[in-house]
């Protein structure tokens, strides 16, 4: 079996050609036990013990061995000149920029708090005698318009007024009593507030002489009642002097309601 072995020298790239070599044969001898080395003879003298393995600084390109030292491994880019792989650097990114101090919950004052009845028309009970407004608890109330406190709204508030005069508090629809006086602040007498003026006393007396020579009497006003405040004679006597009889009683204010 014959084995053939290259062997190329390291020779610089210069305008040199590369040296030839002649190979020659190398029998072996298996059954001869000789220890195989081999022998080479070239063109050249090589001096046998030489080592004529390519050196570590050059290439085997084809026929020719360049250097390593000629490549241009100066060209690389050394890694810290390169731009980072890493266009958003950690400390670039604006992470502080939600700043959670700026959410303020003390924003919220509960005094600004406006309770739903203080809102327009919130609260409106749809009532012209009604004023609404807020209670104690922030809720609706709505409190009848009584000026005088006879529980009764004017009536200038509209139909559900049934109060003639709110400035007097005797004077309201349903009021059973009768008033010597006039009502305060519009007068008039009319205090049931039912559009007229009812008098208390109508009862009407005579006293009188007759043909027989007696008094002929009966307790009242003498010939017609008195107004609505007015004071006259109510009859409770009648006397006979002479020839003549005169009545007797006390002077009254007529009262009404």
């Amino acid at each position: 079996m014959q084995r053939w072995t290259v062997v190329f020298a390291a020779v610089s790239m210069c305008a040199c050609s590369s040296p030839s070599f002649d190979l020659a044969d190398e029998d072996e001898d298996a059954a001869s036990g000789e220890s195989g080395e081999t022998t080479h003879e070239t063109s050249g003298s090589i001096d046998a013990g030489t080592d004529t393995s390519p050196s570590e600084d050059s290439a085997v390109l084809g026929d020719t061995a360049a250097p390593l030292d000629t490549l241009v491994t100066e060209t690389l880019v050394p890694t810290d000149a390169l731009p980072p792989t890493d266009t958003h650097p950690t400390d670039t990114l604006a992470s502080d920029t939600f700043v959670p101090d700026t959410y303020m919950p003390d924003t919220y004052v509960a005094d600004t708090y406006v309770p739903i009845c203080s809102v327009p028309g919130k609260c409106d009970d749809g009532n012209a005698c009604t004023t609404d407004g807020c209670n104690s608890s922030g809720g609706c109330m709505s409190v009848v318009v009584d000026k005088d406190g006879d529980l009764a709204s004017p009536k200038s508030l509209g139909a559900c007024g049934t109060d003639c005069n709110d400035s007097d508090s005797n004077a309201k629809p349903g009021q059973l009593k009768f008033f010597s006086t006039p009502q305060s602040g519009t007068g008039g007498y009319d205090y049931d507030c039912n559009g007229t003026e009812e008098i208390l006393n109508k009862t009407l007396g005579y006293c009188y002489y007759d043909d027989k020579g007696f008094c002929v009497f009966s307790p009242g006003f003498i010939t017609t009642a008195p107004k609505c405040g007015e004071t006259k004679l109510y009859a409770s006597t009648c006397t006979l002097v002479g020839e003549g009889c005169y009545a007797g009683g006390d002077m009254i204010t007529q009262s009404c309601r």
